[in-house]
């Protein structure tokens, strides 16, 4: 479960990633594929996998926010809690990096995964087939089936 302080200020503003990257061909990125309670660091490149992951709030909630002009991000079959933002996402610089970035969420579950009200930006995608997915699966994009299982983390290929 990731979830900031349970007596959140409901005014706060609460990203939940802003990830960085200035090289648009860097494959270090955040990506939430099928966790249901904790953040794994990517021990090879420098990034976060999630799996399952259920994300829970009481202040306003976003998935995440440009932090440099390549920020990628991908929350997969993830449970959003009510409190994610209908926007999904937030500004950092007024329109820095929006068209730079590639913000992805591709079947997530739960009362704040509709991606109706979501921002317009054009580096936000939703992603609709397991074709455009499979990039940011584990296997794909950071090769996880040769380190992952050393954690002791479970792991499945695929989507």
């Amino acid at each position: 479960m990731l979830s900031n302080d349970e007596h959140g200020d409901p005014n706060q503003v609460q990203p939940n990633h802003a990830q960085q990257s200035e090289d648009e061909g860097e494959t270090a990125r955040l990506f939430s594929n099928r966790r249901e309670d904790r953040l794994v660091p990517c021990l090879q490149h420098g990034g976060n996998v999630n799996e399952e992951l259920a994300v829970t709030s009481k202040s306003r909630t976003y998935l995440g926010r440009p932090w440099t002009r390549y920020s990628r991000t991908v929350y997969m079959k993830t449970d959003l809690d009510g409190l994610i933002d209908p926007k999904g996402w937030i500004e950092w610089l007024g329109d820095y990096a929006l068209s730079t970035l590639f913000y992805g969420e591709y079947m997530n579950i739960g009362v704040g995964a509709s991606t109706n009200g979501r921002v317009q930006w054009l580096g936000f995608h939703v992603l609709t087939n397991p074709q455009e997915a499979s990039p940011f699966t584990m296997s794909n994009f950071i090769q996880g089936e040769s380190w992952i299982p050393t954690t002791g983390v479970p792991m499945g290929p695929g989507i």
